[in-house]
């Protein structure tokens, strides 16, 4: 309830500063659910409650929102291309919508998920971009970029074409990906799917790779994964098991590349 976009209004306004003439924002990974109403509100946009006093913009702030000037914030962006990459369309209200889908997630016990989801409705109609898919992406943040005039496009797209993804995949023998947990959401448009699905697409070996790895996540086998597989050496708390992290990634994948090698080789000796 109290968390804020607002932090976010800083590294976008330094980019301004600097020249920067498209801004590309990725979605996802937060823990507020304030609508995008901290990043607007540090954006200079005038964001009022029903006696005309400003709000700073927080979760707990949603239901007192009565009024929205987004003229100043736009103008603080006036002239620059602003891209919003996510990976989900979740609207910004709803049954779909971020509170319900996101909340638990974040820590929102279920009242507070019924406050967050009424205030982000009363929000929607003041942005004026409250009914579009992916309104919802990191807690509303994506409803509130819209309202800016950003472009939404899909988060996984964005990374494969900026990184020439699809260009270095045609001279590869293995790919690996990896996600902190694997589980139904991966398969639903982030990233890992998309790795998967281009490494079938050119019949490239693909190994997902998992801080933790649930049962859903055998659906990336149907999408085309060659292998998916936890890091963990076995049964730990968080805390232990995320000081090991990096160690447990670098031994679970140089165990699969000893693995790829030794096939090629007993594929070369064959030819």
């Amino acid at each position: 309830m109290r968390a804020s976009s607002a932090g976010l209004a800083a590294p976008i306004l330094a980019a301004v500063r600097q020249g920067a003439r498209r801004i590309v924002v990725f979605l996802g990974g937060t823990v507020t659910m304030d609508g995008g109403t901290g990043l607007l509100a540090s954006l200079g946009a005038q964001i009022l409650d029903a006696d005309g006093k400003p709000l700073a913009g927080s979760g707990a702030d949603l239901n007192r929102i009565h009024f929205v000037d987004l003229a100043p914030a736009r103008r603080a962006l006036a002239g620059v291309e602003l891209v919003a990459a996510a990976d989900v369309l979740s609207p910004l209200f709803g049954p779909d919508g971020a509170a319900h889908v996101f909340g638990p997630q974040k820590g929102a016990t279920p009242a507070a998920v019924e406050l967050l989801d009424d205030g982000l409705r009363r929000l929607a109609p003041l942005l004026g971009a409250g009914s579009a898919a992916g309104g919802g992406a990191a807690g509303g943040l994506g409803a509130a970029l819209l309202a800016l005039g950003a472009e939404l496009v899909p988060g996984a797209a964005l990374v494969r074409r900026l990184t020439r993804f699809d260009e270095r995949l045609a001279t590869a023998d293995l790919c690996l990906t990896a996600e902190g947990k694997v589980d139904a959401g991966t398969d639903a448009g982030k990233t890992v799917a998309a790795v998967v699905s281009a490494c079938a697409d050119a019949a490239v070996p693909c190994v997902v790779l998992g801080g933790t790895v649930t049962p859903e996540a055998d659906r990336l086998y149907e999408r085309g994964a060659t292998a998916v597989l936890p890091i963990g050496a076995g049964p730990r708390d968080l805390d232990t098991a995320l000081r090991h992290a990096a160690d447990d990634l670098t031994r679970t994948a140089y165990a699969v590349c000893r693995l790829a090698t030794a096939q090629l080789r007993r594929q070369d000796a064959r030819v």
